[in-house]
């Protein structure tokens, strides 16, 4: 792009792309990325942002980039969503430096790119620099000025203008409050404003033209016309003087058309009884226009569904996406992440046009579904058998690590998966890391000698990490295709265990680092892998600090005992983005299976 760079320093790039990551407009803002390799680092953040944001579903404007080498955030991204043309607007900045103007740029960017946008041609990406760039340009401009004229406002003091003239000066000095300074219209409209309630407004006008000599005439033309004294009633029949009035004057309970005694006449509608109103005939005439009203309100509903083209907007879609997350709360879904995956439904479809003879209902589910799927689909295909394949093709040892709490099964589902490989050609060896609880060693030679397969131990009391080292080295030596390495189960907050089981896998390094978690204990599990995943990263020793070792995918035991209570794993992949690889479903080797995403959507939406 050919946008001066040094003008613009408090933004480091800004780019315009498709859901699918196509770039379509780019402009690199910074000083310092004008080399090839600069350009390159600035699109990571935006890759970051469809990798960690919008694949999975996450709906808030701002993403803090990290590059994995370390938890420091590298750049902030500010973005919002068309969703009728499907592009993404976005900018990115260092997180030191706040930039006021990034939402008023980004929403200026949005309205002026969708006139050129030719969402169905078929085009090289960045090819609207020719007609965009003085377009971004100006806007850019525009925006940082904006920015400072707001900025300058806020630091002049509310009370720098000069001081406003008495009354008394005012008076004998007209002329001079005529040419003097002009008053600003905004605050003139506020006076007005302010002044409703507390005097009359012609006097500030009349103030203003002719001064308080024109003030005071105006009061006293106001007092002489509005003061009217109240007439005195003649006492004389009380007091006994007959013949002062006569009956005619003192009867009020006539209603004549003059007021006897100065009173005035009173309305023939006003006197009436209130009982002489038919009721019957009101009620009548509101059901009628309620009637009317519904009618109305059925028609126009049923001309929207058929002619479509209106946009949704927050009243179309809040009450069915409330319905929907109480449905997936329901299901075991946590309700943050029910809230946070609605968060992000609500945001692709506002704004989005509706096709003619679709219902709210049905955009808005299909919608959820297309969302789930997203979640649920890996980010990085993990294929455990390909990637055994690949490696007993390269000769080399494919290692998995099994984790997690006590009691979900982890011996069981390691002795599954070992016969799930040996029935693809594999050969297999069990490597006993568990050596803190008693039997755990036992129960692995059983497994191993009921699946005809090698186990290795160095018995109990050893350190799990140097036994996971010796296990892979013998494997080598004996021709081993894969080594599944079985651990203590341990409390997600228990600190000395938790050190030597990162200790163990940082060490060994094993191609694949497997969460073990039960759908029994519901979302319990969610804290159970969040807790592991973050407990490699914490403790991943400092000399592997660059690239830390932590949670790769799930396995998840009992899931034939939940029904469809299965929200527990949508909230286990939403939140750690580790896919779902095994699902445990019985007692026997055989009951091993890789999850379904349609049918594990269906359960959640039935």
């Amino acid at each position: 792009s050919q946008i001066h760079k040094s003008t613009f320093a408090m933004l480091d790039s800004f780019r315009i792309f498709t859901r699918g990551g196509l770039v379509v407009f780019s402009a690199d803002l910074s000083s310092s990325s004008s080399s090839s390799s600069a350009s390159s680092s600035s699109s990571e953040p935006y890759l970051g942002l469809i990798r960690n944001h919008l694949l999975e579903e996450r709906s808030t404007p701002t993403y803090h980039h990290s590059d994995g080498s370390s938890s420091a955030v590298q750049s902030t991204v500010q973005w919002i969503t068309h969703n009728e043309l499907k592009l993404i607007f976005a900018c990115a900045h260092q997180p030191s430096i706040a930039v006021p103007y990034a939402s008023h740029l980004l929403e200026q960017v949005k309205v002026a790119f969708e006139d050129i946008y030719e969402p169905n041609t078929q085009r090289q990406p960045c090819t609207y620099h020719a007609e965009f760039d003085a377009t971004f340009e100006k806007i850019l401009k525009a925006s940082e000025n904006k920015a400072d004229k707001t900025n300058q406002k806020r630091r002049t003091p509310a009370n720098s203008g000069p001081a406003a003239p008495s009354k008394a000066s005012a008076g004998s000095d007209g002329a001079a409050a005529d040419s003097g300074t002009p008053v600003d219209e905004d605050d003139e409209s506020e006076e007005e404003q302010d002044t409703t309630g507390a005097f009359d407004v012609s006097k500030l006008t009349q103030k203003r033209k002719g001064g308080a000599a024109a003030v005071k005439d105006a009061k006293n033309n106001s007092t002489a016309a509005t003061k009217k004294g109240k007439q005195a009633r003649n006492w004389s029949r009380v007091r006994g003087d007959k013949d002062d009035l006569d009956d005619d004057a003192l009867d009020f309970s006539s209603p004549p058309t003059e007021s006897a005694g100065g009173r005035p006449a009173v309305s023939e509608s006003l006197v009436a009884s209130a009982m002489d109103d038919d009721d019957d005939d009101k009620e009548a005439e509101v059901s009628s226009k309620k009637s009317s009203t519904a009618q109305r309100g059925w028609l126009s509903q049923a001309i929207r569904f058929a002619s479509g083209g209106t946009e949704l907007d927050d009243q179309d879609i809040a009450p069915i996406l409330e319905t929907l997350k109480g449905r997936l709360m329901g299901k075991n879904v946590a309700e943050e992440i029910a809230s946070k995956l609605c968060e992000s439904i609500r945001t692709s479809l506002v704004g989005k046009k509706r096709a003619a003879l679709s219902s709210i209902n049905g955009i808005v589910e299909g919608a959820v579904e297309d969302a789930l799927v997203r979640i649920l689909t890996p980010k990085k295909q993990t294929d455990v058998l390909r990637e055994a394949m690949r490696a007993k093709s390269d000769g080399r040892v494919y290692s998995i690590v099994f984790i997690g709490v006590n009691g979900v099964g982890k011996s069981t589902n390691l002795a599954k998966v070992a016969h799930w490989l040996m029935g693809h050609g594999l050969k297999v060896m069990l490597c006993a890391c568990d050596t803190f609880r008693s039997g755990a060693v036992e129960q692995l030679r059983t497994h191993a000698t009921r699946l005809g397969i090698p186990l290795f131990e160095r018995g109990y009391e050893k350190d799990p990490s140097s036994v996971a080292r010796e296990g892979l080295k013998h494997a080598a030596a004996t021709g081993i295709d894969v080594v599944l390495v079985d651990t203590a189960g341990r409390m997600q907050d228990n600190e000395p265990l938790m050190r030597a089981l990162a200790k163990l896998v940082h060490s060994n390094d094993p191609d694949l680092v497997l969460f073990v978690g039960e759908m029994l204990v519901g979302n319990d599990a969610v804290d159970q892998l969040t807790k592991f995943h973050q407990k490699l990263i914490d403790l991943c020793p400092v000399a592997k600090a660059s690239k830390p070792r932590s949670v790769d995918a799930i396995c998840l035991t009992k899931y034939d005992t939940v029904d469809d209570k299965v929200g527990a794993a949508l909230s286990m992949v939403y939140v750690s983005g580790a896919p779902i690889v095994f699902v445990g479903t019985g007692q026997s080797y055989q009951d091993l299976r890789k999850l379904s995403v349609k049918n594990f959507v269906d359960q959640l939406m039935r």
